[in-house]
């Protein structure tokens, strides 16, 4: 079965006329992580606890045996590894042209590689696991809700793996920019007051691991800093992250609000 959540503020039902899909529209930007609440924690869907769960966001293509390869490589994990929360696999960034894989993960088997964190399109759970961890975190919009999502698996005993043996196209932001030869991500305005709020709430999550919490430091402060000077509409994105700055010591969730 394929459930839509649709975050746009039109209704969108007439463009899955004829699917076997089962569509709702938010009627506003809720947030990637709320959208998926929407079903897993609706009681009018009656998931069993082994229930697959793969989530996508629309910037993703597969090939047509993308989904069936990888439950088949789960499923084979998990004959070692029962503890196994989540898999994902490796992806093309259609934006930097590069495959993406961690720099920090550890072998398993041939085809699967312990890792801290995945990204949310293609990661497969099982409702039960889902459950276990109260589903989402939609204290996170946007940036974040999967690495919190892993942490939180991880802090339950359970494994997040990623595997090579299948691989689809994602898009990672609208390109990078070499800035003292270090690759900078581009993205939308929207995103710098996101991406600065979110991280602030991750930074202070008792799981978060300490190096991201380094990392994740350094990007609220001197990355961001750098974002202003380098990249395009200085004024605005100042203004974003500064309000993104604001509305985390206010406790402000949810979309943007201007």
């Amino acid at each position: 079965m394929t459930f839509v959540v649709d975050n746009s503020k039109q209704d969108n039902s007439n463009m899955f006329t004829g699917m076997n899909i089962i569509y709702h529209s938010m009627g506003y930007n809720s947030g990637i992580a709320k959208a998926f609440n929407y079903y897993l924690k609706n009681s009018n869907y009656r998931f069993n606890l082994d229930d697959y769960i793969i989530f996508f966001d629309q910037d993703s293509k597969i090939s047509d045996k993308h989904i069936r390869k990888l439950v088949k490589i789960y499923e084979f994990t998990k004959r070692k590894y029962s503890n196994l929360g989540c898999i994902g696999p490796i992806y093309y960034n259609t934006s930097n042209n590069t495959y993406e894989t961690p720099h920090i993960k550890r072998r398993l088997n041939k085809y699967c590689y312990s890792v801290t964190d995945l990204i949310t399109s293609s990661m497969l759970c099982e409702y039960g696991k889902l459950k276990s961890v109260g589903y989402w975190n939609e204290d996170l919009f946007l940036d974040g809700a999967d690495w919190d999502l892993c942490w939180r698996l991880k802090k339950g005993g359970m494994l997040c793996c990623l595997t090579d043996y299948v691989s689809y196209r994602h898009s990672v932001g609208i390109g990078e920019k070499k800035i003292l030869g270090i690759s900078m991500r581009k993205n939308n305005l929207n995103r710098s007051y996101y991406r600065t709020r979110d991280s602030l709430y991750l930074l202070h999550r008792e799981y978060t691991p300490l190096r991201i919490r380094i990392r994740l430091l350094i990007d609220a402060s001197f990355i961001n800093f750098f974002r202003i000077i380098f990249l395009d509409n200085r004024r605005e994105r100042c203004c974003l992250m500064i309000k993104g700055y604001k509305d985390y010591n206010s406790k402000i969730t949810g979309e943007l609000r201007i």
